[in-house]
Formats: C-alpha cells, sequence, structure tokens
C-alpha cells in the first residue's frame, strides 16, 4: 500500500497482518470458485492457517453416509 502526495513524494506502507490474510482469503475463494485442484486448494487453504477437507460425493449429491 502507498500513499501518494501531490507534490508527487510517496510513502510505502507495510501491509498489516490482518491485510495478507485477507488477501490470502480472496485468493482462496477465487480458486474455490475456478477448476483449481485439491493440491492448489491445499496450499492456499494452509496460507490461510485452515485446514483443507475434501469429500467426493456422486454427481447430484446423493449421501450414502448415515449421521
Amino acid at each position: 500500500m502507498s500513499i501518494i502526495f501531490p507534490q508527487g513524494a510517496t510513502i510505502m506502507l507495510k501491509k498489516t497482518d490482518v491485510e495478507i490474510l485477507d488477501e490470502r482469503f480472496v485468493e482462496l475463494g477465487q480458486a474455490l470458485q475456478s477448476n483449481a485442484t485439491i493440491g492448489e486448494l491445499t496450499k492456499l487453504a494452509m496460507a490461510c492457517g485452515l485446514r483443507l477437507q475434501v469429500r467426493i460425493v456422486p454427481e447430484g449429491g446423493a449421501d450414502d453416509e448415515q449421521e
């Protein structure tokens, strides 16, 4: 992030941990909506401090598992 003053001077600001995490969550969300591989999703989730669990179900969402 930077601030540009009318005189043309620029100050570079360091991103906060929250801003960095926010960017990672946005990237993960975009990947979830794309054709990303499980490996790519896992890597992005880990960068957000999350553990990704994947369950594969038949197309149509049928679930034979009893709860």
